[in-house]
């Protein structure tokens, strides 16, 4: 139960994101590469669906987010350095999980 909680909370911020990324609210953003870098964490310990799920959710929020504009190169150099961390984590969770699920069902 606890489990079910805990993700539908997750989901519920990752969509506050999507809703809020596009009238540049910047928390909303913020936020979203918070969700993102714990989706990797969820991903390792086998809640695999809803990190996936909330991975997508936050990538559209900092996709679609007028704050993450890469128009002028200075500030794109350090956006990029910013999406690096969060999405080295989300990611890399994700992908270390499912490696970790395959190794579980061969076994």
């Amino acid at each position: 139960m606890i489990s079910f909680a805990l993700s539908f909370i997750l989901t519920l911020l990752s969509v506050f994101c999507i809703m809020g990324s596009p009238a540049a609210f910047t928390p909303a953003v913020g936020l979203a590469f918070f969700l993102m870098a714990i989706c990797g964490p969820i991903a390792y310990f086998g809640h695999l669906r809803v990190a996936v799920l909330n991975l997508g959710l936050t990538s559209v929020a900092v996709g679609i987010s007028p704050v993450t504009d890469m128009s002028q190169f200075g500030h794109s150099i350090s956006l990029a350095v910013l999406y690096a961390v969060p999405f080295i984590f989300g990611y890399g969770g994700v992908l270390h999980g499912v490696s970790k699920l395959q190794r579980k069902a061969h076994a």
